[in-house]
């Protein structure tokens, strides 16, 4: 959940709205809590109704489709090996509430 959420960040930082996405995810309960519009953990219910609040404030939509891992373009990242591969241009704004998680430089 905190993967979409910074996700959504980035394509807010650049620049994005009035558009659709499919997000893909391996994790069926995170994927369930969208389609429920719930989940049964109280932080995700946070992050998602921050999700959902960003989605509506940038006029964007989406669809969630569960992928099996071996298909998961991030779940290698997830797991702390890196890529090569070109990295997305912008860097999000981190949350105030995830902010605590991460080591934020000046």
């Amino acid at each position: 959940m905190v993967a979409i959420e910074l996700g959504l960040c980035c394509v807010i930082s650049a620049g994005f709205h009035n558009a659709y996405f499919i997000l893909r995810s391996d994790n069926q309960g995170v994927v369930g809590a969208f389609k429920a519009g719930i989940s049964h953990n109280s932080e995700q219910n946070s992050i998602l109704c921050c999700i959902i609040f960003l989605f509506q404030e940038f006029s964007m939509w989406f669809s969630i489709i569960w992928v099996p891992s071996a298909e998961n373009l991030a779940d290698a990242p997830s797991h702390g090996v890196h890529s090569t591969a070109k990295r997305f241009a912008f860097t999000p704004r981190i949350p105030h509430h995830l902010r605590k998680f991460f080591c934020l430089h000046p």
